[in-house]
C-alpha cells in the first residue's frame, strides 16, 4: 500500500470521527463550531434583476464573507458577518456590507432555518460607466450551524441615484440564491 492511500485513508478516517463527534454535541457545542468552520467563508450563487433595462437580467454571485453566526452561543441567538459579493449581470455590482442572522434551535426549527436582514452599499458599472448607490436585503438562511455548504435565499432591493447613467429604476428588486462554503 502507499504511503499517500494511507494518508487519505486516514484523513478521511479522521473526518469522519470528527463529524460523528459533532453530530452528538449539545447545540451549544454546535453553534461554537459553526463560528469557528465559517469565520472566513466563500460564496457563489445566481440572482435575477426584475427591473433592469434589459427585463429580467440573471447573473452569477461571487464573493467572501467573515464574522460570527452565533454571538451568544444560546437558544436564540443572533450573527452579524460582514460581506463582499460581485454580481455579473448586465449592470455588474460590486457590493459590501453586513448581514445578521436570527437563528432558533427550538423545535420545530431545530436550527436549519434562519431569519436574515442586511445591507450596505454597491458601485455599478457597465461600459466602463460607474455609479454608486445602496441596497438592503431580507430573507431565509438555511444550514448555518455546521454545515460545510448553507445558504440565503434574500430578496435584495437596489438604490441608485435617479440619473444614472445606466438607465435604471431608482430601485431595482432581485431574488438571490448564495451559497457559502468554508
Amino acid at each position: 500500500m502507499k504511503k499517500s492511500s494511507v494518508k487519505v485513508k486516514t484523513f478521511v478516517f479522521m473526518m469522519m470521527v470528527l463529524f460523528t463527534h459533532l453530530l452528538a454535541q449539545k447545540p451549544s457545542k454546535l453553534f461554537h463550531y459553526g463560528n469557528l468552520f465559517q469565520v472566513a467563508t466563500f460564496h457563489i450563487g445566481t440572482g435575477i434583476d426584475f427591473n433592469a433595462p434589459n427585463g429580467g437580467d440573471m447573473g452569477l454571485i461571487l464573493g467572501g464573507s467573515t464574522g460570527w453566526n452565533y454571538l451568544f452561543l444560546s437558544d436564540v441567538d443572533i450573527g452579524l458577518r460582514f460581506k463582499y459579493l460581485y454580481t455579473g449581470t448586465d449592470v455588474a455590482t460590486h457590493s459590501v456590507g453586513v448581514i445578521m442572522y436570527a437563528h432558533s434551535w427550538n423545535m420545530p426549527n431545530n436550527g436549519l432555518f434562519s431569519f436574515a436582514l442586511g445591507g450596505g452599499m454597491l458601485v455599478a458599472s457597465h461600459n466602463l460607466q460607474y455609479d454608486i448607490g445602496g441596497y438592503i436585503e431580507l430573507g431565509t438562511a438555511f444550514l448555518k450551524s455546521f454545515f460545510p455548504i448553507n445558504g440565503d435565499l434574500l430578496y435584495r432591493a437596489s438604490f441608485y441615484p435617479q440619473e444614472n447613467p445606466f438607465g435604471m429604476d431608482e430601485m431595482v428588486h432581485s431574488i438571490q440564491i448564495v451559497f457559502g462554503f468554508f
